[in-house]
């Protein structure tokens, strides 16, 4: 079995302001027989405390553009300290296909720690 039959997509976080995702889909089979046609594109939600169900996250972006001809591309997040979900999918006339969502990434703060406390650790030598 090739692994690559399977629609899927990658979230992988490279800091706290830039991500990279990778998806393999076939564009031709999700669009086959589908009345309505559209453009492929990816959506990258805000899901911070929240239990995402597809439609009620924060806010999102998304990205259309070159999408059905490429497999990758860094994004640039809106806000570190936040989690967020990438899904690759479909937008039609009458609203989003989704063909596979990510992981949830959580993205941490940008910039040192707010705490200044000494923590120590003991290790024992034996």
């Amino acid at each position: 079995m090739n692994i690559l039959t399977k629609d899927r997509i990658y979230f992988l976080l490279k800091d706290p302001r830039w991500s990279f995702i990778w998806w393999h889909v076939n564009w031709m089979d999700a669009e086959h027989g589908h009345p309505d046609p559209g453009s492929p594109a990816i959506r990258i939600h805000d899901v911070t405390d929240i239990i995402f169900d597809g439609k009620n996250s924060h806010s999102y972006v998304e990205i259309e553009e070159g999408i059905g001809y490429i497999d990758h591309w860094y994004f640039n997040l809106p806000n570190p300290g936040r989690n967020y979900c990438a899904e690759v999918g479909i937008k039609r006339q009458r609203g989003w296909f989704v063909i596979s969502r990510s992981n949830t990434l959580f993205v941490p703060r940008a910039g040192p720690s707010a705490s200044h406390e000494e923590r120590w650790s003991t290790i024992e030598m034996t």
